[in-house]
């Protein structure tokens, strides 16, 4: 029996890298639920995190909300009901019980994320960052993420594989203060995503979860996520849950006077 819709991210909420695992966790006690294109382990879930997941996909209808991609979603551990990917430019409409390759987009949604997006505007932005880069001498790796084709964001790492927070954060500065009204950046560790007008997880879930109630009309809507791009369609659910230590939890208990 279905007891809940659940709008979930999922790294660093239900899964994270191995150096975000808690270190009373031991190595052995992880779980891998994602793994790169060559097939190395990169994300692991704790007993706790196991616990949860299994929870999830077996008494709610599971709804992920992510910035990964479609791709990047398929080699992960994770099965769903539906998903909201690459930061809310994909919804990958499926049957539950369809295996990975009959999961499809929604074309209703692509067609209104190609209208709003502008390829050569997100090439401005990556020229910037990489032209920063290169004056401050710091390395990074910046692309254009697309979904099936549709370029929808521009995403920053340091190169380094365990990167480099302060000298990433310090690349994307001046690209991020000279961004046009409706651009936003989420900047989250070694991650810094800089989104164009009308992307965003929010407005996804926001077409979503009409036709999710519309299905379900008695049961209560719980979003779980980590960070402040996950606040938005958090927002838009009858219940919110968050991992005591995430970006979103260490505002929220900093600013409480508990």
């Amino acid at each position: 029996m279905v007891a809940a819709i659940v709008l979930v991210d999922l790294d660093d909420t239900l899964f994270q890298t191995a150096r975000k695992c808690p270190d009373a966790v031991h190595a052995s006690d992880l779980t891998p639920y994602g793994w790169t294109a060559a097939g190395e382990a990169i994300s692991f879930a704790t007993p706790s995190q196991v616990a949860l997941i299994d929870w999830l996909q077996e008494s709610t209808r599971l709804v992920v909300v992510t910035a990964r991609s479609g791709d990047a979603l398929s080699r992960t551990r994770m099965d769903f009901d539906l998903a909201v990917v690459a930061h809310g430019g994909g919804i990958v409409d499926h049957h539950p019980n369809s295996p990975p390759p009959e999961r499809r987009l929604s074309a209703d949604w692509r067609a209104i994320m190609s209208e709003r997006v502008v390829e050569s505007a997100l090439e401005e932005v990556l020229k910037h960052v990489r032209s920063e880069s290169m004056r401050l001498g710091m390395g990074v790796r910046a692309r254009i993420v697309d979904e099936a084709g549709l370029p929808l964001y521009v995403v920053v790492k340091h190169e380094l594989p365990d990167g480099n927070d302060p000298e990433l954060h310090a690349v994307c500065a001046r690209p991020i203060a000279s961004l046009a009204p409706g651009w936003s950046a989420h900047v989250n560790g070694n991650n810094v995503a800089i989104m164009p007008p009308g992307l965003g997880k929010a407005l996804a879930v926001e077409w979503l979860l009409p036709k999710l109630k519309a299905e379900h009309p008695s049961l209560p809507v719980i979003g779980i996520g980590d960070s402040f791009t996950d606040a938005g369609f958090m927002r838009l659910c009858d219940f919110a849950m968050t991992p005591t230590h995430s970006q979103l939890a260490t505002r929220l208990f900093q600013a409480s006077d508990l």
